[in-house]
């Protein structure tokens, strides 16, 4: 009979002092935090797509959504969470040609890009998209991480200048989050 051969234990994930529950690491609050602060920002601007003015200015400037359109701009979103970056890449195409006055398919198809480390097709889309509504806070904010993770923190600082006044309290915050993550690497 063989004598059992005890199990190695995995090490326990390093907490950091920011990690609020036991076993979160910085990769993870990170992502966590990114997540909440880009779904807050979408929220911003996936409002309906209507034409609206206030104090003069044009609020939105997109093609109305369909109700088909949006169930393929669901499925779409769908894909890349799946992970079927391909398909979402042909679905968010698609969608941008259907859409052409709407941020919305050329931001997402940016970000199936990035998923896919082909950065400078990411750019592309996202200044697209800033192309078609220059105020959007997701774009902005996607743009000023790519160049940031570009190492083009000059440009990614002036986007977050850019978008404080847009997105008010939280793009301030985020701008102030920017500068204090742009002197720790200086």
């Amino acid at each position: 009979m063989q004598a059992l051969t005890p199990l190695k234990a995995r090490p326990a994930p390093q907490k950091s002092r920011r990690c609020p529950t036991p076993g979160c690491t910085p990769g993870r609050f990170m992502t966590f935090t990114l997540a909440i602060v880009l779904a807050i920002l979408h929220g911003c601007a996936s409002a309906p797509a209507v034409v609206e003015k206030s104090a003069g200015k044009q609020a939105f400037t997109g093609t109305a959504i369909t109700p088909q359109l949006q169930l393929d701009l669901n499925a779409a979103m769908a894909l890349l969470q799946e992970e079927k970056y391909d398909e979402s890449i042909t679905a968010f195409k698609q969608l941008a040609a259907a859409l052409p006055d709407n941020p919305i398919p050329l931001t997402n198809l940016a970000l199936t890009y990035k998923k896919l480390g082909k950065l400078d097709m990411a750019e592309e889309n996202l200044k697209q998209a800033l192309v078609i509504e220059p105020e959007n806070p997701v774009a902005s904010n996607e743009l000023a991480l790519l160049l940031r993770q570009k190492g083009r923190f000059s440009e990614a600082r002036s986007i977050y200048e850019k978008l404080g006044p847009v997105v008010g309290e939280e793009g301030e915050t985020l701008r102030r989050r920017f500068d204090e993550i742009c002197r720790k690497l200086a």
